[in-house]
C-alpha cells in the first residue's frame, strides 16, 4: 500500500540552483519537470532534459538535479513509502527519465493526490492508494508506450484537440503538416497508437457533439451542423444517419418524447 508523505505542486522557487543527495532520501521521490531540467545518477552523466519529463528515485538512491543554465525551473513532486509488493507491481524504471505521454492528466492526479493528503476522512489512505496506483500506472505506461510509438505525446494531443473542437476543418495533410512528418507515416503512427485513424476519430468526434446538442439544446438542425465541422446540413444528416440509424430530427424525439397531456 502507499503512503504518502507530503506532495509539492509548483514547486517554483525563486533562487532554487541544485538538489544533491548523493545517498538520497529515505522515502521514495517521484519528481516530474514542469520545465527543462538537469539530472545526474550513479549510472547517468549530467544531461538535460525537457519539461514534462519523470523520474523515479526510490529510497536510498543518489541523485542530483538542476534547472538548466539558470532558467526559471518549477517541478511537482511527491515523498511517499510503499510495501514491498509495489516494486513487482507498480515498478517504475528508476533513475531514468520518463517522458509523459500525458502531462496534463498526471498534473491532474498530483493536483488530486495534494488535495486528499490533507483531508482527514475515513476513507483518506484508500483513497490515497488508489490514486498512487492510478498516477504510476499511467507514468508506466508512457514509459512503455513513448519508448515504442514516436511521437506519441503529439499525437494525444492532437486527438485531445480532435475531441475538444469537432467544429475544426481538421485533414490528414494538417496534423501530418503539424508534425512535420508525411500524410502515410502520421496515418500509420495514429493507428498504431490509438487503433483507429484520425478521420474516424473526427468522425466520432462530430457525432458525438452532434447527440448531446440535439438532446441537450434547443439548436436547430443547421446549427448543429455548423458546430459540428459540417459545411452543409445535408450531409450532416446523412452522416449522421449512417452512424445512429436515425436522422437527427428522430434522435431528438427519442431523447425528447413528448408527453401527451392527462
Amino acid at each position: 500500500m502507499f503512503h504518502v508523505k507530503y506532495v509539492v505542486l509548483e514547486n517554483n522557487v525563486k533562487d532554487f540552483s541544485e538538489c544533491n543527495l548523493p545517498y538520497g532520501i529515505t522515502n521514495d521521490f517521484l519528481l516530474v519537470s514542469k520545465t527543462s531540467i538537469c539530472v545526474k545518477t550513479d549510472d547517468m552523466p549530467l544531461r538535460k532534459y525537457p519539461p514534462d519529463t519523470a523520474f523515479f528515485f526510490p529510497k536510498g538512491t543518489p541523485y542530483y538535479y538542476s534547472p538548466y543554465r539558470g532558467e526559471p525551473y518549477n517541478d511537482n513532486f511527491i515523498h511517499f513509502t510503499c510495501d514491498e509488493s509495489f516494486y513487482t507491481e507498480y515498478m517504475l524504471p528508476v533513475a531514468q527519465p520518463i517522458y509523459l505521454c500525458d502531462p496534463d492528466g498526471i498534473c491532474k492526479l498530483f493536483e488530486m493526490i495534494a488535495y486528499e493528503n490533507i483531508l482527514t476522512g475515513p476513507n483518506k489512505n484508500e483513497i490515497l492508494n488508489n490514486l498512487m496506483k492510478i498516477l504510476f500506472m499511467k507514468i508506466r505506461e508512457s514509459a512503455e508506450i513513448s519508448d515504442t510509438i514516436p511521437y506519441y505525446k503529439e499525437l494525444l494531443n492532437i486527438r485531445y484537440n480532435i475531441f475538444n473542437h469537432p467544429e475544426q476543418p481538421w485533414t490528414l495533410e494538417m496534423i501530418s503538416k503539424s508534425l512535420h512528418i508525411s500524410p502515410a507515416y502520421t496515418y500509420s503512427l495514429y493507428k498504431e497508437a490509438f487503433h483507429t485513424t484520425c478521420m474516424q476519430d473526427l468522425i466520432e468526434s462530430r457525432i458525438r457533439y452532434a447527440k448531446h446538442a440535439l438532446a441537450y439544446s434547443k439548436q436547430s438542425i443547421n446549427e448543429i451542423a455548423f458546430h459540428s465541422g459540417y459545411n452543409s446540413a445535408e450531409h450532416f444528416c446523412r452522416q449522421f444517419k449512417k452512424y445512429t440509424g436515425m436522422r437527427p430530427s428522430q434522435y431528438r424525439e427519442s431523447k425528447n418524447p413528448v408527453i401527451p397531456p392527462p
